[in-house]
């Protein structure tokens, strides 16, 4: 009789421990599971506002805007500036591009202004939705002779608005975990260059993700890679 009980609640006891391991492994399943649902939200977050900021830089009506595109056809006709970056936060409830709200990042990666990029006010306020800093930049890699002067204009005419130019824009879009990162410290990683914006970001383990676009812009933007 003591055999069979003994027996019994080893069996229970057997019984009871693979219960418990398949309940442990169907927790941990769930939580991967809902982890990774978590993080797809998150990344396709990302994408989304990244998106948003190229589909607003590509709306026609910015073209026409004098503050907008002309500022920065201006900012990098100067020889001084073709290796220069010029950031923005974006905005969706204000102009994509304010040359008066530019920041600059020089030909040596440093800020030259102490405005354009994201702040520490805007890190809080878009800590939900996430927020966008984007980078444009003359991309040197296409240019060719005259490549400032636009079709059918010789060199001898007055130069028209609307250059010939091709620029790269790199937008980086962050979701800050507030409470594991603090404001300052992912602000004054969004005041330094693309590349060393992206390194800050990743050494504090900051989610974000970077789309980059070139565009040809003569007379109109377009969109060429």
């Amino acid at each position: 009789m003591n055999r069979q009980s003994g027996a019994t609640l080893v069996v229970v006891m057997v019984v009871s421990l693979l219960i418990a391991i398949i309940t442990v492994i169907a927790i941990n399943s769930s939580y991967l599971g809902l982890r990774q649902a978590r993080q797809g939200h998150i990344y396709t977050l990302l994408w989304q506002n990244s998106d948003a900021v190229l589909f607003a830089l590509e709306d026609v009506q910015l073209i026409h805007q004098p503050k907008a595109w002309h500022g920065v056809w201006e900012y990098f006709s100067d020889e001084q500036h073709v290796q220069h970056e010029l950031i923005f936060c974006y905005d969706a409830s204000a102009s994509v591009i304010d040359v008066e709200q530019m920041g600059v990042i020089d030909s040596h990666g440093k800020l030259s202004t102490h405005r354009g990029f994201c702040q520490a006010d805007h890190v809080e306020k878009e800590s939900f939705r996430g927020l966008s800093q984007f980078y444009i930049e003359l991309n040197r890699n296409r240019l060719t002779p005259f490549l400032a002067t636009p079709e059918a204009m010789s060199l001898g005419q007055s130069v028209a608005p609307h250059l010939n130019q091709h620029y790269e824009i790199t937008v980086i879009s962050i979701l800050p975990q507030l409470g594991l990162q603090s404001l300052a410290s992912i602000a004054a990683c969004l005041q330094r260059s693309k590349l060393q914006a992206q390194i800050c970001l990743s050494q504090m383990n900051v989610r974000f993700n970077v789309q980059q676009a070139i565009y040809s812009l003569s007379g109109r933007l377009q969109r060429i890679a």
